[in-house]
């Protein structure tokens, strides 16, 4: 391993030199991390010395500028980030990106979303229920809809079903794709900004944490839920949120409410996103139209039909 020769080659003349290493257990549920003296981030493991942290180090990747070190730089707070590649040493600066700069766009586009998808995209991390239910309890807390989906693998045209649903959160692995594509119709998040947008006792920090074990209960990183009730103004929309008006919109998505056509439907978002719509699709409207004689329809190709305006005027012509 290129990484390993390094070190060797370079731990005589660093006294205080660290090597990290992947660690394929990190997963596992005999994994106890609490009593074990490494470190895991991102799959990745590392051993400190006594009486120093992690920010009294300087990290150095070996490769190209790229997500894996963007990760690595926003979930590990060293003093600084280098990368060799082409052989060159580069400074990095995860906390600059602009990919960073648009992830706090969809933040605020979040607090404006009145129903939001919890999306499951893995069933196979360690405590991904427990994320699950973490989301849920914190949208409950600021009063949003939400909706649980498992759609298979994540693509815009399985989410564009939903047209009712404002954003999503992905419970997915850190280096999911989802996140770094534009071509989502709504925003999609993760269960760390949820926590930015709504745990008003979460503040920014160095740190960006896209894998959710770090900050669930137990987590090295946890922080307990405290909601903040005061009205704040939309940075999006310069509208005020919340107020009162949003405060029985969780009681309403088990209550029973009756349309207008006079059936019952369960006063949930679909229903009243479907409601409100201007068009519901085909409908039947048994009754409400008057009986018409039936008339022959069109005749031919789609691209020529034989009673078309345009290809009678095109006859005319030529029989002139």
């Amino acid at each position: 391993m290129i990484a390993e020769h390094v070190y060797n080659v370079l731990k005589p003349m660093y006294k205080h030199l660290i090597l990290s290493k992947l660690n394929c257990t990190s997963n596992v549920e005999y994994t106890d991390a609490k009593t074990s003296p490494v470190s895991v981030v991102l799959g990745r493991n590392y051993t400190l010395e006594n009486g120093y942290n992690v920010q009294d180090y300087e990290g150095f990747f070996l490769g190209e500028e790229g997500k894996t070190l963007a990760l690595i730089a926003m979930s590990i707070p060293m003093k600084k980030w280098y990368c060799f590649a082409n052989s060159k040493i580069n400074n990095f600066e995860a906390l600059n990106t602009p990919w960073l700069k648009r992830r706090r766009f969809l933040i605020e586009k979040l607090k404006d979303a009145k129903v939001v998808g919890i999306v499951v995209a893995t069933l196979g991390i360690k405590e991904y229920l427990t994320a699950i239910n973490t989301v849920k309890r914190t949208l409950k807390q600021k009063s949003k809809k939400f909706y649980l989906l498992s759609v298979g693998k994540i693509n815009p045209a399985k989410l564009a079903n939903f047209p009712e649903i404002d954003a999503f959160v992905v419970i997915a692995c850190p280096e999911n794709e989802v996140f770094d594509s534009r071509d989502f119709f709504k925003p999609i998040l993760t269960p760390y900004e949820v926590e930015l947008a709504f745990n008003s006792a979460r503040e920014f920090c160095p740190q960006y944490f896209m894998d959710f074990r770090q900050i669930l209960p137990g987590g090295p990183h946890y922080v307990d839920f405290k909601s903040s009730m005061d009205s704040e103004v939309s940075l999006i929309t310069s509208n005020i949120r919340n107020c009162e008006d949003d405060t029985l919109c969780t009681d309403q998505m088990n209550a029973l409410t009756i349309r207008s056509s006079g059936t019952v439907a369960i006063g949930k978002a679909g229903a009243q996103y479907l409601q409100e719509r201007s068009w519901k699709g085909v409908e039947q409207r048994l009754g409400e139209d008057p009986v018409q004689p039936a008339e022959t329809g069109r005749i031919g190709l789609a691209w020529e039909y034989t009673n078309e305006t345009l290809e009678t005027d095109k006859h005319n012509a030529q029989a002139e």
